[in-house]
């Protein structure tokens, strides 16, 4: 009977170890943490930055802009026309005492293309009183961004996604965030507590709630004060509470890490 014992203690061991150490277990846990962020590329003529964003099993190029800042309660000036009115005026009334900085992102199918959009400015030319054209649409910048204000003494961050650039995130899924948290990070627009839990609303709220948070032209408008986000640390577990945001369409969602995926880190 002891020694029955002793190799089913054995047996049960060599299975732990071998769970343990087995390529199959350590790829599950890589997969979710293993990802680098490199600036590959700085504009000398603009300073836009291009980052690459590597996992084993991707590469994934996002051009970031130099920052602009205004002391204007608005920057509506800078907003497609396409974004429908009533969205403009809730902006301008969340930015009534604020001062703002506003960063461009594009995302690039690769280095060549990412290289080009960094040579551009985003640029606006206004045809007419309330409406703007982009003049350099022809150079792939589709004008999504993130900003940060202040407001009635607290913290804010809008995130705005072109229509494009919601369609690249759907077709992409939920592994968007870490990049696009990456390439936020590593060019220090926020921190990376702050950027994990940014684009990980963006983009549950893209996948997952399409229909109750995107604009009618297919656009995404997002609103988080700071005090409402869930700021740890620079990794998401599964199922963990991101916080609080409100969709231009007035939409307010809690939103938390799907259990069922992967967390995911800078």
């Amino acid at each position: 009977m002891c020694k029955i014992r002793s190799l089913i203690a054995i047996t049960v061991m060599f299975c732990l170890l071998f769970l343990n150490f087995s390529p199959i277990a350590l790829a599950s846990t890589q997969n979710s943490k293993n990802q680098t962020e490199t600036v590959v590329y700085t504009s000398k003529e603009t300073k836009n930055k291009v980052v690459e964003v590597k996992t084993d099993s991707s590469v994934n190029y996002v051009v970031i802009a130099s920052p602009v800042t205004s002391d204007e309660p608005s920057i509506d000036e800078q907003s497609d026309k396409s974004k429908i009115n009533k969205d403009k005026d809730k902006d301008k009334d969340r930015k009534d005492e604020t001062t703002n900085q506003r960063t461009y992102f594009a995302f690039a199918k690769d280095l060549e293309e990412a290289k080009k959009i960094a040579e551009c400015v985003p640029e606006i030319e206004q045809d007419s009183p309330g409406e703007v054209t982009m003049s350099a649409k022809k150079n792939f910048w589709h004008y999504s961004y993130i900003e940060s204000y202040t407001s009635g003494g607290y913290l804010y961050y809008h995130t705005y996604l072109s229509p494009t650039d919601v369609n690249y995130i759907t077709a992409t899924g939920l592994i968007i965030a870490s990049t696009l948290a990456g390439a936020l990070v590593a060019t220090g627009v926020v921190t990376a507590a702050v950027g994990v839990v940014i684009a990980g609303i963006a983009s549950l709220a893209i996948i997952n709630y399409f229909h109750f948070t995107t604009n009618p032209n297919g656009s995404l408008d997002l609103w988080k004060r700071h005090v409402d986000l869930n700021i740890n640390n620079s990794y998401v577990e599964p199922g963990e509470k991101l916080g609080n945001a409100e969709a231009g369409t007035g939409y307010w969602k809690t939103y938390y890490w799907p259990s069922s995926q992967p967390g995911y880190g800078i």
